[in-house]
């Protein structure tokens, strides 16, 4: 065949037109010859039409490339601010392209494009403009083997997002009809001008050796060949990989992950699962996605967690059975994707795709447009399904999405029924539960000792909270037999839960406990979000600073917190080393753990601060007894505040009781802590019915106790 055998149309728009299926691939596999001289190039570009490539290859044909790396607004301001020189901006840009390629699928791909760079039968050249200009132009040629040529000319940039994103258009000039010649040899004149650096107001540099080299590590001793028909190809490699959801060889489901997926689906496929840290929720979802889809055989799938480190996570697992996601928040450049997957799934292209996002982007406009556009069924898994009720996420969770699946350890929404019954109404329901005792006592988590250590304030923190206490009575009223607490009354509340979290004798107590620790690993010390007096410079210091202080200087124990401040890389690190056992002993933390992070190395805790919301404990609890190599037990130090003497009242007490009691019932050595329960309620007039009840008597949101 040849070019004039391939019925070329006139003109091709992204209305009507695959780019790459349509145009690229037919033609460059009849080429020999292919100059492209363009505004805008990326590497991903021929990846795309990589089908073309090796047919070009096999030809023996060359490729001649001209154009302007694409940049990013910092590369752009990096080059507006002087910071670098542009040649080294557009090399940066280059590499961080390549460096972006993980899939088996392109890096095989970026095998043909190394392939012709080796054999000398790839070039490219950079054009640069002076600071106020960017070189713009965009033409190809391509020539046969009989000498027949085409030239196009249009909008399209080389870069993926030319060829499948944005709207684009090309008119064709055939040298085989009547007068076309004239305009393609003027263009052919143009690029050997381009080429040779004869043209004005531009510079023509040589293709950076670095990303050159960097473009051969991807160099192979063979390369296969694209044998899929054209008119079948799924044109994107990462559609390639993603190919259905199917169960990995090593997960055989447990009968009670079978069982609680059995109930979601005999309940339409809508439901809340229950479960226990450590009992394999996220496997359990996976397990239901994939038996939505071996149903429906057409479905779209998102799945939204509250953090960034909990998108990662899932991101491994979902890989795992046989899903290539689109991982979107502000790390990644996800939009572009999102836009492909939706109009592929459209257009019967492809009969699956799955989203891991945050809350956060799940809720934005750009999301919910191109949510809006599928026009297929949408399974919608929210991880951590208790912050649903919560904001944006709310207004968010509309009946678009056929098919529901909530995951928790705690889905109810402690000291707010209105929430509560919103998640389960929603999601249709609990419809399967396996709770912590049913996780320790079948060995899915670890089997823990509790110790809990009474701390009195001191008579100066006593009666600031003495204080604080009388202006919230004060700014609390009753209404329908409803507890409405107002504003000021709240922030209240926050200052005499931070006096609390940051008693000083918790401190005492700490520096005493740690004497028996120097020489462990796999510690944890959860810390209050207050602030203390630090004993060296007299100012006051962030609880969390002064704790990290005492286990390094004091007692040489090596830590590092862990917060909000830490980059999810930072937190990685962190985690590796302190489960290696060697490198890290002690991680310090505020609330950053208490949803989702993975550690089960940690043995050892120490909670300096608790609020009274269950939900908060019970998963601090269940983070602390995941299970892991030679861990038989894991130890607990709660740090229990009580006033500074029996004559106060005994509220503080009650409230810290709640804890205490739902932390030792499961413990190892509960009857070593009941004489103590029953001690403090008596001492301090509590009634030890209402420390069996875990209802706050004020009906206030999880933060206000934070």
């Amino acid at each position: 065949m040849s070019l004039k055998d391939l019925n070329l149309k006139i003109s091709y728009r992204s209305s009507e037109d695959n780019m790459v299926k349509d145009f690229y691939n037919p033609v460059l596999s009849e080429a020999i010859k292919y100059k492209r001289a363009v505004g805008y190039f990326t590497l991903s570009s021929l990846v795309n039409a990589s089908q073309g490539l090796s047919n070009l290859i096999a030809n023996g044909g060359s490729v001649e490339i001209i154009a302007s790396p694409k940049l990013t607004e910092d590369d752009i301001n990096t080059i507006n601010m002087g910071y670098k020189m542009k040649e080294d901006v557009y090399l940066d840009a280059m590499i961080r392209e390549l460096s972006d390629i993980t899939s088996p699928i392109e890096s095989e791909r970026l095998n043909y494009i190394a392939t012709l760079i080796a054999d000398e039968r790839l070039d490219i050249k950079i054009a640069i403009m002076d600071n106020y200009g960017a070189y713009h132009e965009k033409f190809g040629i391509v020539e046969d083997i009989a000498n027949n040529k085409i030239m196009f000319t249009g909008s399209m940039n080389e870069t993926s997002n030319g060829q499948y994103t944005n709207f684009e258009s090309f008119v064709i000039f055939k040298s085989w009809e009547n007068g076309m010649n004239e305009y393609i040899d003027e263009y052919v004149n143009n690029f050997d001008d381009l080429w040779q650096n004869k043209t004005n107001r531009l510079e023509i540099k040589e293709f950076p050796n670095a990303v050159k080299e960097k473009l051969l590590e991807y160099r192979q001793p063979t390369y296969k060949e694209e044998n899929t028909p054209l008119d079948n190809e799924i044109v994107e490699s990462d559609l390639l990989d993603n190919k259905y959801p199917r169960l990995p060889e090593w997960f055989k489901p447990r009968e009670y992950q079978i069982e609680a997926i059995n109930n979601w689906k005999n309940n339409g496929y809508k439901g809340l699962l229950s479960m226990a840290t450590g009992t394999g929720k996220t496997l359990t979802g996976l397990l239901g996605l994939t038996t939505l889809f071996n149903g429906e055989k057409k479905l779209a799938s998102i799945i939204v967690c509250p953090y960034q480190h909990l998108v990662e996570q899932w991101a491994e697992d979902v890989r795992a059975f046989n899903i290539n996601p689109v991982l979107c928040y502000s790390k990644y450049d996800w939009k572009s994707q999102v836009y492909r997957k939706v109009k592929f799934i459209n257009n019967d292209t492809i009969d699956n795709f799955t989203i891991i996002t945050t809350n956060s982007t799940f809720t934005s406009s750009d999301m919910k447009e191109f949510i809006s556009q599928i026009k297929c069924n949408i399974l919608l898994i929210v991880d951590e399904a208790h912050n649903s009720s919560q904001g944006e996420m709310r207004f968010a969770l509309d009946n678009k999405y056929i098919y529901r699946l909530g995951l928790s350890a705690t889905p109810k929404k402690f000291r707010n029924e209105e929430a509560t019954d919103f998640i389960y109404d929603y999601f249709g329901g609990e419809v399967y539960s396996f709770d912590l005792k049913r996780a320790i006592e079948e060995g899915f988590l670890t089997k823990y000792y509790y110790y809990p250590h009474v701390i009195s304030l001191t008579e100066d923190e006593q009666e600031i909270y003495n204080d604080l206490s009388a202006k919230i009575a004060q700014n609390i009223k009753e209404e329908n037999g409803k507890v409405i607490i107002n504003d000021f009354a709240k922030n209240l509340l926050i200052k005499r839960a931070r006096l609390v979290a940051a008693a000083s004798n918790k401190l005492i107590e700490l520096r005493d406990l740690l004497a028996n620790y120097k020489d462990k690993n796999y510690i944890l010390v959860y810390c209050g979000a207050a602030k203390t007096i630090d004993d060296d410079t007299d100012t006051e210091v962030k609880q969390i600073s002064k704790v990290c202080k005492i286990l390094g200087n004091e007692y040489g124990i090596s830590n590092h917190k862990f917060t909000a401040e830490e980059s999810p890389d930072e937190r990685k690190d962190i985690i590796d080393m302190f489960s290696d056992g060697k490198s890290l002993q002690a991680i310090v933390a505020i609330k950053c753990l208490d949803e989702g992070v993975n550690i089960p190395a940690i043995q050892h805790a120490f909670i300096l601060a608790s609020s009274t919301d269950p939900k908060e404990f019970i998963q601090r609890r269940g983070r602390v007894l995941r299970k892991y190599k030679d861990k038989e037990f894991a130890f607990i130090h709660d740090f229990v505040t009580v006033p500074s003497s029996y004559e106060y009242n005994g509220n503080l007490v009650e409230t810290e009781l709640k804890r205490v009691y739902e932390f030792n019932e499961l413990a190892f050595n509960k009857k070593d802590n009941d004489e103590l329960i029953n001690e403090l309620a008596s001492n301090y007039n509590v009634d030890y019915e209402s420390v069996m009840n875990a209802n706050d008597k004020y009906l206030v949101k999880d933060d206000d106790y934070e």
